[in-house]
Formats: structure tokens, sequence, C-alpha cells
């Protein structure tokens, strides 16, 4: 596997890419939040499916556990149409903000959905290959992004190609929120205007109080009026592959701005808090294979109907999604 390690610094010095302008917010994190951002962000790039080779994209990710887990895109690590997934992720520390990242771990996917644009990657070998054994890496903490509403100030960081390949801070607002196929109504994407490039693909998206709420994942480009829009996937449509697979992240806020919240001791998971908050209720609910829900649905269309349903989650489909079965009365539907 030494192709891997020489195979990195070659393209280490090959990269480049072109940013997408947007507006900047007069808001600015404080210093020390943003040296913790900063340490926590990295560069990812994927090998080639025999994994001794990089493939010469890049992306951005957000090292969400000390224990070494990065959330990023699935197209960061892999290829949407053909659901294939590299097996190796070399990833990239910023030791200096004016010097490139360097290459100083891999690291393979652990979780992934292609359908939701969002994988995680862990950390498993130094960049000489060898086992890391235990880490206690800078990370960052979670956010609510169900609290965010239009005008709420965002902070992205990442690698957009600019200039090099040193690490952007770019700023700007929550401009709006749209539905899956980034039209009509939901929540299922962030729109904002920060300035955004091709290689910020990945990485955080933080809330003024220095909190993960978001990864940015893609750009749309109205050709008839040449307008860009940035789009995030917010942070609750990450929590599925969050918290069955993630050990050692902190959640902050609840929703109100508020203490850690301390995953449940039956998922092996621990909060690295400062020790002094008051514990909240858990939030986000940990989602497990083998666990029962009650689950509250509300019809979208017709009459306006809630329904309960026991759900209990089975085993997993070959993309990651969980699969169960779900009962109500004499009803009983399985996927």
């Amino acid at each position: 596997m030494n192709i891997r390690v020489a195979a990195a610094i070659l393209a280490a010095s090959m990269l480049c890419g072109a940013a997408l302008s947007g507006s900047a917010a007069a808001q600015v994190l404080p210093k020390a939040t943003r040296d913790k951002i900063i340490q926590s962000t990295v560069m990812l790039m994927p090998t080639d499916a025999s994994g001794e080779k990089l493939v010469g994209s890049l992306g951005s990710g957000s090292v969400i556990s000390p224990a070494g887990y990065v959330l990023t895109n699935f197209h960061v690590i892999g290829d949407i149409d053909s659901r294939t997934i590299s097996p190796w992720i070399l990833v990239r520390t910023v030791k200096f903000v004016d010097r490139e990242p360097e290459p100083t771990y891999w690291g393979k996917v652990v979780a992934a959905d292609p359908n939701l644009d969002l994988a995680v990657v862990r950390i498993l070998e130094t960049f000489d290959q060898k086992p890391v054994g235990a880490l206690n890496l800078p990370f960052v903490e979670l956010g609510d992004s169900n609290a965010l509403t239009v005008g709420d100030p965002l902070f992205v960081f990442g690698f957009p190609g600019t200039g090099g390949n040193t690490l952007t801070y770019t700023s700007g607002a929550v401009s709006g929120f749209t539905g899956e196929n980034t039209q009509g109504s939901g929540r299922q994407w962030i729109k904002h205007d920060a300035q955004t490039g091709p290689g910020n693909s990945g990485g955080g998206v933080f809330d003024e109080k220095g909190l993960l709420i978001g990864v940015n994942s893609a750009v749309r480009v109205n050709k008839d009026t040449s307008t860009t829009t940035p789009f995030a996937r917010p942070l609750a449509v990450a929590w599925g592959l969050i918290t069955p697979n993630v050990t050692r992240f902190v959640v902050r806020g609840a929703g109100s701005g508020g203490a850690a919240a301390s995953p449940p001791t039956s998922t092996g998971k621990t909060a690295s808090s400062s020790g002094n908050a008051t514990p909240q209720p858990q939030w986000p609910p940990a989602i497990a294979l083998g666990q029962s829900y009650q689950v509250n649905i509300q019809r979208g269309s017709g009459t306006p109907k809630t329904e309960s349903w026991a759900l209990t989650l089975k085993d997993r489909a070959n993309n990651g999604d969980a699969r169960g079965t779900a009962t109500q009365g004499g009803q009983t539907q399985t996927g």
C-alpha cells in the first residue's frame, strides 16, 4: 500500500478549482471558535477502486468526534450514479492556515447514503499506514438545524480551490429552505449566500455559536439570470447516519441553545463536554437496529390526520437505509 502514500504526495501539488461567488454577512465568529473549527476541518481525497491511486478530486469534511469520525458528502468519497465508494480516503489536516493541509491519516467509509449525499468516514491509519489506536482529535459540536430561520448568519469552512488549496472561511446568511428536489416546500435543503467552490463539498456550515448545523453540498445555477444558489444539507437530515455509527459526538442546544446532550449509555457513546453543563434530554433520539419506536405520522395531503405507528428496526438495505416493520392496529407495513 505504499503506492497510496506516493500518489498522495504527487497529487497534493496538482489540484485546482474554481469558486462561485456569493455575498458575505457582517457577523464574525470569535477567534477561539474559529480556531477550534479550523482544527476540525479536513480535506478529503478518495482513491480509485484499487485503493492505490488518488483519483485527483478533493472535498472537505468536519471531524464530529474525537474518536476520528468525519462527516462529509457521498459524492466526495464515492460516485452517486454507480453508488460505489472509494476503498481509502486520504485525510489532510490543517497545521497552519497559510499552508495547504498536510496528509495525516487514511480513513474508510463507515456509513453512507447516496440519496441524501451524505457519508461518514472513520480515520483508521496514520499517513504511513500504521493503525491509529485511540484518538483524541479536535472536533466540532453539533447544533440544531431545525432552529434556523431565514436571515440567520452562517459560516462555511472548507477547501474551495480558489487561489490554492489553503483553508477558506466565508460567511453569509440563511436565504431560505426547500424540498428534496430543491423545489417546493420543505427543510431538506438550506439555501444560503456564502461564497463557495467545488472543494467546499462536504465542508461544515456553522451557526453563530460555532455549532455544526449543515453540510455544504451543491450549487444551482440559473442560466437565464446568471444567479447561483449554494445549498447545504441540514444536520437534521444526517442523524440517521450519525447516531448508529459515530461515538463520542456532542450535541448542544436541543433546539433551545442549552447544554450538551449525552447520548444514551446503551449506544456506547459518551459526550466529551466541559463537565459543568447540566445534561438535557437526549436530542436527537438514537436510531439503532433492534430498537422499537412509537412514530407519529402526519398526512401531507387531503384531510389533516396524525397516525401513531409502532416501528421496529431489524436490518439494513444495501444502500444503508434501516429496514423494519411498522404496525398500527391490524395494519402492517414493511420496508
